[in-house]
């Protein structure tokens, strides 16, 4: 198995200070190929039963 770090560089998708689909799209296309669509479902999952970020604090 290889393991290569790249969670530094997904960093641009805030690089305005919010976070940035289009960046994060970027960056995860090129990070692993193919698993964009996997992470878009499982958010979209969470967002219906009633999940939110921004109700963590």
């Amino acid at each position: 198995m290889r393991i290569i770090n790249t969670s530094t560089k997904m960093l641009i998708s805030f690089e305005t200070g919010h976070f940035d689909i289009e960046k994060w799209n970027n960056y995860i296309d090129d990070a692993v190929p193919g698993v964009r669509q996997i992470c878009i479902e499982d958010i979209q999952d969470c967002i219906e039963a009633g999940f939110s970020l921004q109700n963590i604090r």
